[in-house]
């Protein structure tokens, strides 16, 4: 028994499941609904990015053995005006901006409606998953700046449909 525990342990078993859900995701999205190619193309590019997220956020990450949630709203930003390692805080929270804005972008090509909620949802799976298998934390600030970059993709989104509608 303690050798198939270390065998999933190595192999990581978790990894290949996730890959094999957005596999099997991505075919159903692709070939199965009747949508334009700008929509399937808008899907493929959306689940391999969440797929890249994931990868990164969770999937590439140890265990931890110690609590790994922090419910406190706005932490990082008293670390970062009175804690010593201010680069580390503004790095982390611009990453997480900026880790979602493709979201916020990409959505709208599938859904016209509650793109900044599918976005915070999206955001919240990422940080349930970091909680359920220990592979990192779940922060109340990680969702809130994850959220701001959906609704910056989101704004981009908008700006680039005005400009197409304005040259037509």
């Amino acid at each position: 028994m303690g050798y198939f525990i270390y065998l999933v342990r190595t192999l990581d078993i978790a990894y290949y499941i996730t890959a094999g859900m957005f596999g099997v995701g991505s075919y159903l999205v692709l070939m199965h609904l009747k949508v334009e190619l700008k929509q399937r193309l808008a899907a493929a590019l959306l689940v391999a990015y969440v797929f890249l997220v994931m990868s990164v956020t969770v999937l590439s990450r140890g265990h931890l053995i110690q609590n790994n949630t922090l419910l406190k709203p706005f932490w990082s930003y008293a670390a970062l005006i009175y804690g010593k390692n201010k680069y580390s805080i503004l790095t982390e929270i611009v990453l997480n901006i900026l880790m979602l804005i493709p979201v916020g972008f990409l959505l709208p090509f599938l859904v016209e409606r509650h793109t900044v909620l599918y976005g915070f949802l999206c955001s919240l799976c990422i940080e349930v998953f970091q909680l359920v298998t220990k592979r990192g934390y779940f922060e109340i600030d990680d969702l809130i700046h994850n959220t701001l970059g959906v609704v910056i993709g989101y704004g981009i989104y908008r700006l680039m449909e005005f400009a197409v509608r304005k040259k037509k």
